[in-house]
Formats: structure tokens, sequence, C-alpha cells
């Protein structure tokens, strides 16, 4: 174990999805502000290429949801599998930074044991819902699992992992510095009267699987509730135009932002989102939330097999008991979200003690500076 504060180290990263771009990117500027001489390499988006990461191929635009949509890019997969496997051999860096996407990087982590790249998981799999036994796995490798829930910790320990608590990063990445007055403001919108946001999600597939009854939902939010106002942050990864077809038939005043979206999310009452990343930055800005997600009946029944957690969104999962509403498959409809809603808005104490509740999940992610401690951690433990 060396510190490597100075030493020219070449790192690889590999983020398959947006989320994991963000995260990569966001390590990859801690890296170099702790040794500007590091030299970064890997697969990744925009975000990550922004912050001096060598990107040889972007697979941010393949990340895709559910079992179609992994068996329709497999043969893209395999082949760019064998490409960065084939890098490894040849460079050998000093460090494998892998983050998310466990269907491929499962694969790769056995390939760097074999070479003895010192390795490490960050976001890595998450075993204690699923799919335990990758937990062994890992820990047969060697990897480093860089935790950022405490009970992932715990799960991975159990399993004989060897984990190093960082914390949630995004603790240190939803950050705002407008007042309410001030963002509504920025927006258009009226401090006096209710926003509530809908998110969608950062992929097409969600986005026309989810928005259109979002949409409905607002309609029927609006007929009960005329002061309503509504807010659609653009995800990164979207384009307006992905959008416009569903946000023309919000009922007005219906506000599309494409930039400051964690701004816009802390000024809703309310939001309606897709189970996903949106879901935790909500709770870390305290905004109560409604969260649904619809998928086939394949991926429903293979779910209701495998999955060991009783709730799939983040903020139940880290309290450890439901403290915000979940609406799945059937009960994802408009008339179910439109009364949730509404009951809060005529309700305002639930409001309130949801708020309360999502103050604690965020002490739970730990204290800021997580991403710091990962880049350290990577640092001190990476070959010379």
């Amino acid at each position: 174990m060396t510190d490597n504060l100075s030493k020219p180290l070449k790192i690889m990263v590999v983020a398959g999805e947006a989320s994991g771009d963000l995260y990569g990117a966001h390590l990859a500027k801690e890296l170099k502000e702790i040794n500007p001489e590091i030299s970064l390499v890997g697969l990744g988006g925009s975000k990550m290429k922004e912050m001096g990461v060598e990107i040889f191929f972007d697979p941010t635009p393949l990340s895709v949801v559910g079992l179609s949509g992994i068996l329709k890019n497999f043969p893209v997969f395999i082949s760019l599998l064998s490409k960065v496997k084939s890098y490894l051999g040849q460079v050998k860096p000093d460090a494998l930074i892998l983050i998310d996407s466990p269907e491929f990087n499962m694969r790769l982590l056995d390939f760097a044991s074999k070479l003895k790249i010192p390795t490490f998981y960050y976001f890595s799999p998450t075993v204690w819902a699923w799919r335990a036994n990758r937990a062994k796995r890992i820990a047969g490798s060697k990897t480093k699992i860089l935790s950022i829930f405490p009970f992932e910790k715990e799960a991975y320990r159990k399993a004989g992992c060897d984990v190093i608590f960082v914390g949630h990063p995004m603790l240190d990445i939803v950050k705002t510095s407008l007042s309410k007055k001030e963002a509504c403001q920025r927006f258009g919108l009226d401090p006096q009267k209710p926003v509530i946001g809908l998110l969608p999600g950062s992929r097409k597939k969600e986005v026309s699987n989810l928005l259109p009854t979002m949409v409905k939902a607002a309609k029927l939010i609006k007929s009960s509730f005329p002061d309503a106002q509504f807010l659609l942050p653009l995800a990164s990864t979207l384009s307006r135009d992905d959008l416009e077809p569903y946000y023309s038939f919000l009922p007005s005043p219906s506000f599309l932002i494409e930039e400051e979206k964690y701004e816009g999310l802390k000024v809703c009452d309310l939001a309606i989102i897709a189970s996903g990343t949106a879901t935790l930055e909500a709770a870390i800005l305290g905004v109560p939330m409604i969260i649904i997600y619809k998928v086939n009946w394949i991926e429903e029944a293979v779910a209701k097999r495998v999955l060991k957690t009783k709730f799939i969104g983040l903020p139940n999962i880290v309290a450890g008991r439901r403290i915000v509403v979940e609406l799945l498959q059937e009960r994802a409809n408009p008339l179910a979200i439109s009364k949730v809603a509404l009951s809060w808005l005529n309700k305002k104490e639930s409001l309130e003690r949801i708020k309360l509740e999502l103050s604690k999940v965020r002490e739970k992610l730990g204290e800021e500076g997580a991403v710091r401690r990962a880049a350290r951690a990577v640092i001190r433990y990476a070959s010379p």
C-alpha cells in the first residue's frame, strides 16, 4: 500500500450509463486535483471527457432498460468487452475503476483479477437486492468495494469483500444556491402556488413509457387544484425533442427546464418520479415524491422471483421502510397518482412529515466528501 500522491499513475474508468458518467466525471476531477500527473482513460460519456478522461468509446447511448434491451445490444456489448479486455492486457493500468453496469463490468472484473490489476467497484452490484452470489465472486477477485450505502457495506463484508465505506457522492453533487423566490423567478413560477415536478427518467424508453401517464395525472390534478404548476426538468441524456411531444399536452402553466435541474427540483412542493437516481436527488433536496415505474410482464415475473427488497425506491430502501409512495405496474395509473398528489396538496402536514423523514435518509447517506474519499482510496491502493 502506497500513497501515490505524486507518481504518474494510469487509471482506467469504466462507466456504461449516464449516471455512471456523472459519478465518473466527479471522481476524475478529484483524482486530478489530488494528483495532477494522473493519466485517465476509459469508457464513458461527455461529462467524463470534460474532466480529462481520454474516452475511447462512449457506451452511454446504448444504456438500456430491461432484459429485452440487453439482448438487443448483446453483440455490441460482446464486441466492446473484447476490445476493453485487449486494452487491459496491453496497457495494464495501475488501477481499474468500475462504475455500475454489472452485466458488463463483472466480466471485466474477472479478467482484471487474472492480470492482477488493482480493481475498485464504485456503485457495485446491488447484492442486497438480488443476485447475492455476485458478492462472493467479487470477494474472490480481490476487488475493493467503494461502498456508498451503510447497508451495502455490511452485505459485502459478510461475503468476505474488502470494503471501504466512502458515502454517497450525490451529497457532493446535488447543490443549490438560489432561494425559492429566486428560483421561481428564474423559471417563471409563482412562488405562492404549488409546484409539481415531473421526472420520467433519463432514457427514451422510460419517457415513452411513463411520461404519458404523468401528463394524464397532471391534468387530473389541475382539474381539482387549479393553482398547480408543473415543472419538467430535462435529463442530460435527453433532448428537448424527446419531451416536446408530451410536454405540449401538459396543463398550463408548465415549464420545461434544460439547465439547473437541482434548482428546479428544489422549488417543487412534490414530484412524480421514475424509480432511479432522481429519487435520491429529490430525497437529498427534501422533496416529497411519488415513485412510479412500469416494466413488461416478463421483467415483472423475473423481478418477483429474484428481488429481495420490499421496495424499489432508493429513499425507502435507505430508510428501511416506506416513507414515500411507490406505485408500480398497473398501480402507476393517472387516477392513483393524482389521488396521492391531491391528498398531499390538501393536507400540508403530510408533506412536512415526509420532508422530515427524507432528512433522516440524507443523514444515513454519510457525510459530504464522498468523492474525495473514493479518489484517495483509489490512489492509495493503486499499483505504483
